[in-house]
């Protein structure tokens, strides 16, 4: 008797087992066929790729057309613009590609720093300034070698100059042998100077010694840039250059306003100079003024110790 029911009981199991087996079958098939019937119209969702280049082309049609907003709206650029931009740029007129280089130099990437090195050699020299300025502005620099290769195939000798100075600027292995031979065909004199520069920040000692020579020479027309270049190198001990300078009291620039009739000297800028290079003087030079003899003697006095 137990027997019996116990298989009653198994059938009736494998029964219910079989019926819920079917039911899961033909709901899956009903949905399979209700999908299937559906599928056109269905839309796939976009690839990441294919999405950033439809915002890419957006992007690049807002430059063709000199719509400044795109500057506004830099945070929505997609990553690989720069390349894109870069694949196109000869069908921008110069107007655009100024503005494609305002755009590029905000995303700040690696991508940004090649496509900014590549504009340096722009045939429009606004256009190529303002790629070599920005250069100098973005955190994401490129690498030290791909400057300094491109340096003597850039015709404006503005734009290699700025090269040499921001390649100075950085801090890798070798960069001071890499300047070297890049700069040892350069016929421009500016350009050899401020090469010079570069290479005496690196910590060339023969550059260095070569620079103190010709600041020692500087006439007043070039006494600022010659400032400004001191500055960039920043070794205090470059100041001893401008010994020479104390002895001169041709004006320089002027001082104050219009109405002013006083003008900065050279020996003026002279102690300036060494001020700005952090050289500590025993007298007050919060800013530029006519200094009086007693002052100018005391920094010949600090120099000729150097």
């Amino acid at each position: 008797m137990h027997r019996s029911r116990d298989r009653m009981q198994c059938r009736y199991q494998l029964r219910n087992g079989l019926m819920i087996g079917c039911i899961v079958f033909l709901l899956a098939n009903v949905s399979a066929c209700h999908a299937f019937s559906q599928g056109s119209d269905v839309v796939a969702e976009p690839t990441p790729v294919k999405e950033q280049k439809e915002m890419s082309e957006r992007f690049i049609e807002a430059i063709r057309n000199h719509d400044r907003s795109v500057l506004e709206r830099v945070s929505s650029a997609p990553p690989g613009l720069p390349r894109d931009i870069d694949a196109i740029i000869n069908t921008l007129d110069a107007e655009s590609r100024e503005l494609a280089v305002e755009l590029v130099t905000l995303q700040d990437s690696s991508m940004s720093a090649k496509f900014l090195l590549r504009r340096t050699a722009d045939p429009d020299a606004n256009v190529a300034t303002l790629a070599v300025e920005n250069l100098s502005k973005i955190i994401v620099k490129p690498p030290a070698s791909e400057i300094i290769a491109i340096i003597p195939s850039r015709p404006d000798p503005f734009i290699r100059s700025k090269l040499y100075l921001q390649t100075g600027d950085l801090r890798e292995e070798g960069i001071l042998e890499q300047l070297r031979r890049a700069s040892a065909g350069e016929k421009d004199e500016d350009v050899k100077l401020h090469s010079l520069a570069a290479r005496a920040k690196q910590g060339g000692g023969p550059e260095a010694s070569e620079f103190v020579s010709i600041v020692s020479k500087t006439v007043p027309d070039d006494a600022l840039k010659m400032q400004d270049l001191l500055v960039y190198i920043g070794r205090a001990n470059l100041a001893k250059g401008v010994i020479t300078w104390l002895d001169n009291e041709e004006g320089v620039m002027r001082l104050g306003s219009d109405r002013q009739n006083s003008q900065a000297r050279m020996c003026d800028v002279g102690v300036w100079t060494v001020h700005l290079l952090k050289v500590k003087l025993p007298f007050e030079t919060t800013y530029l003024r006519n200094f009086t003899p007693e002052e100018i003697e005391e920094t010949r006095k600090l120099l000729s110790t150097f």
